[in-house]
């Protein structure tokens, strides 16, 4: 819906709402590609609702989806964090960010996310599970620290 409404709805296309939609779209993204997949995959073959002739490159596709959107919606919610922070605590600084800035932040939040799935996902291939994983969680960690702080200061 939210973007839907920013297509339709000219008032609300503001730069400030450009990270809110960058999240939105990962957000459907998530559900639109991974949902599907998880249905197939985990409930029909879990449950026998169907004889499904799941291959390993289709669990390995599922599982680079399922990071790289994850960790989409996770870093854009990073970003929209501390954008609203920088709005609260330099709010006249914050009205002359052009949009070229905001598109610069959607950029970085989507190689940010493909460089750190990658290196997930190149560990996860190369069987260094227990590293993979120490470095997913400090990475998510960091990411869900960085949100609950701006909301704490924001708050303050």
């Amino acid at each position: 819906m939210t973007i839907s409404l920013f297509a339709v709805n000219k008032n609300l296309r503001k730069k400030s709402l450009v990270l809110v939609i960058n999240m939105a779209f990962a957000d459907l993204m998530l559900g639109a590609i991974l949902m599907p997949f998880d249905i197939y995959l985990y409930t029909g073959d879990r449950y026998l609702l169907w004889t499904a002739n799941s291959s390993t490159s289709l669990y390995i596709f599922h599982e680079i989806v399922a990071v790289v959107l994850f960790h989409a919606s996770l870093i854009s919610a990073a970003f929209l964090s501390g954008e609203r922070l920088y709005a609260i605590f330099w709010p006249l600084k914050h009205r002359t960010l052009s949009m070229r800035a905001y598109t610069v932040f959607v950029l970085i939040a989507w190689t940010l996310t493909v460089l750190v799935s990658t290196v997930y996902t190149i560990l996860l291939l190369l069987t260094l599970r227990k590293l993979a994983f120490i470095i997913l969680m400090s990475f998510v960690l960091i990411l869900l620290s960085i949100v609950c702080g701006c909301l704490y200061l924001e708050k303050v």
